[in-house]
């Protein structure tokens, strides 16, 4: 029986057998992405319990490596988007009231943190908290669009425009993420 197919029907052995022939390849690569021994290791083991959670929907016309692959990619994926709401909301509250500096007594963020606070504040209410939620705290238009009980288009239309607003500060922008990312 192909091992595809052996997993789908839940065959314990056949998956371990899986996780024993993979389990390199898959942690090399997370290992790869993340620098990080111990986050490797906790990302493999997210990919191989989703491949077993969602064996059902495996297709025996890919090959298991790109089952994982793919798997993988997307479990990657979550952790950056869960890493970054995480930094993110230390960062700018969530109704940007009170702006943080996550790094201490560094004058140069407060300084970027301050200006940004003050163009945020001169948006609209909806615009601003739109902006926000997605830009700064990474969350998709969809779950904004549930947040704000708003469509997506509108979402789309408020980042859309607190964008053009803020172009004419890109450098500020620019100042800002690079001071999160290249720390």
């Amino acid at each position: 029986m192909d091992l595809i197919a052996a997993i789908k029907q839940g065959d314990e052995l056949s998956f371990e057998q899986a996780y024993i022939s993979c389990r390199g390849k898959v942690y090399g690569y997370f290992l790869k992405k993340t620098k990080s021994e111990e986050e490797a290791k906790d990302l493999l083991q997210t990919t191989f319990l989703k491949l077993w959670q969602y064996r059902h929907s495996l297709s025996e016309h890919y090959s298991l490596d790109q089952h994982l692959f793919n798997i993988a990619r997307t479990v990657f994926i979550d952790a950056i988007r869960k890493q970054s709401r995480s930094f993110r909301a230390t960062a700018v509250s969530d109704d940007t009231s009170q702006v943080e500096d996550p790094a201490g007594d560094n004058a140069d963020e407060r300084d970027i943190n301050r200006r940004l606070h003050k163009l945020l504040e001169k948006m609209p209410a909806v615009q601003k908290k739109a902006f926000v939620l997605n830009r700064l705290q990474g969350y998709s238009y969809k779950e904004i669009a549930t947040h704000l009980s708003i469509s997506v288009k509108a979402v789309d239309n408020h980042i859309a425009k607190a964008v053009r607003q803020l172009k004419k500060y890109l450098h500020l922008i620019i100042l800002l993420l690079c001071s999160h990312f290249f720390k």
